[in-house]
């Protein structure tokens, strides 16, 4: 879709297109417009859905593909993995939990990031074999 696309939906101008518009622009999952109202769309649906079983199923890729995508999974569940045990996620729990005046909660996350340098595990690499 683009970044000046990108920039009218989330910036200050919140453009909600629609679903001409959408298609126009190069929406990334938007394939096609289903004139009509709930009955087409779902008829529209279980035939693509039956065109793709009978030409052998969905989505395929080559063996490169097939590792980039497993490396690109591997680095953010590892990203993921060590943004949970960070400080600044721990802080923004805490401030969460005390806006909901969720006390308990709220100093769980005050201890746990303030005893942080000692229990903290060692940051996780991404492993993308398999």
């Amino acid at each position: 879709m683009g970044e000046a696309t990108a920039q009218r939906i989330l910036g200050p101008e919140a453009w909600i297109p629609t679903a001409e518009q959408a298609l126009e622009v190069g929406f990334p999952t938007l394939a096609e417009i289903v004139p009509g109202g709930n009955d087409e769309c779902v008829a529209r649906a279980v035939a693509v859905c039956a065109e793709r079983i009978a030409a052998g199923g969905g989505r395929r890729f080559d063996a490169a593909e097939a590792s980039r995508l497993r490396r690109i999974n591997a680095e953010e569940s590892a990203n993921l993995a060590n943004a949970f045990v960070s400080d600044d996620f721990m802080s923004a729990m805490y401030d969460f939990n005390t806006k909901r005046q969720k006390a308990q909660l709220a100093n769980f996350w005050w201890v746990a990031k303030a005893t942080l340098p000692l229990w903290k595990p060692a940051a996780v690499m991404p492993n993308a074999t398999r």
